[in-house]
């Protein structure tokens, strides 16, 4: 069982446990907490960061990049830390805390993010205070990926010299502005359920403002191709999950999970 969290001092900390018992009647050895990965934060937002398994069998996570505005440290560009990555642990290699490989710089708050069934990568990546993002990359597109942040926020220009603005920044497939509604990007999985077959291969996300969850769909070529609003709204939505059969829940923070349901 790997756990990510901060700690009471605002810093990130992964740690595992040993599991035992059956799948039906897991049991969780509290005795044997493994530190496997920490990162000392300098400003308490920013903070979250999703963890999972991509189909590389290592565990990936998404950290935002330190916090404040404007990432004062320009650490989304800086190769010496995690701040501001994607990255993965070889959690199951190594044994204790392990060292993280960068494997997608230049984010601001990745939250959330998602691998579909071709392997390729989602991220939903919040803006500053006017454009949100959301990123696609193609399997042998994500190692060495920047996407720009803060050179760029969303496709526009933002900060300029300090190293913030690569040569070789990938733009968003999809981006929306606060004044069309909405201030903080939620992203979610991609659709791969059965019960609602007119969104198969779409990405779902919300907003945590305008409350309304949307999807997104590429067309052949990988880029942008249709927006769906699914008609369904939910107070805050801060979080996506998805069950063994693919059907999504939506997580509010006033404490509600929505289950997404075919009503045609």
């Amino acid at each position: 069982l790997f756990l990510s969290f901060t700690d009471s001092d605002g810093h990130t900390r992964i740690v595992s446990y040993d599991m035992a018992g059956t799948i039906d009647d897991p049991i969780v050895d509290s005795e044997s907490e493994t530190l496997r990965f920490s990162v000392e934060q300098p400003y308490p937002n920013h903070n979250g960061g999703m963890i999972g398994f991509g189909p590389d069998n290592m565990l990936w996570l998404g950290l935002g990049d330190g916090g404040a505005a404007d990432d004062p440290g320009n650490r989304a560009q800086d190769p010496s830390t995690p701040l501001g990555k994607m990255v993965r642990l070889d959690v199951l290699g190594e044994a204790g805390e392990v060292e993280p490989e960068i494997m997608v710089s230049g984010v601001r708050d990745p939250w959330r993010w998602w691998f579909d069934t071709d392997e390729s990568l989602w991220i939903a990546d919040v803006g500053q205070n006017k454009i949100e993002e959301i990123n696609r990359l193609d399997k042998q597109d994500i190692k060495g990926a920047n996407l720009g942040w803060g050179g760029y926020d969303g496709s526009e220009p933002y900060l300029e010299g300090d190293g913030r603005r690569p040569t070789d920044a990938i733009a968003p497939i999809f981006e929306y502005t606060h004044e069309e509604g909405g201030c903080s990007l939620t992203g979610g999985p991609v659709y791969r359920g059965g019960v609602i077959p007119s969104l198969e291969g779409a990405f779902i996300f919300a907003d945590y403002c305008a409350g309304e969850v949307r999807a997104i769909r590429v067309g052949e070529d990988g880029q942008f191709a249709n927006e769906y609003d699914l008609r369904i709204e939910i107070d805050n939505p801060i979080s996506f999950g998805v069950d063994a059969s693919g059907e999504v829940y939506v997580l509010s923070q006033g404490g509600k999970i929505l289950l997404l349901v075919n009503d045609q």
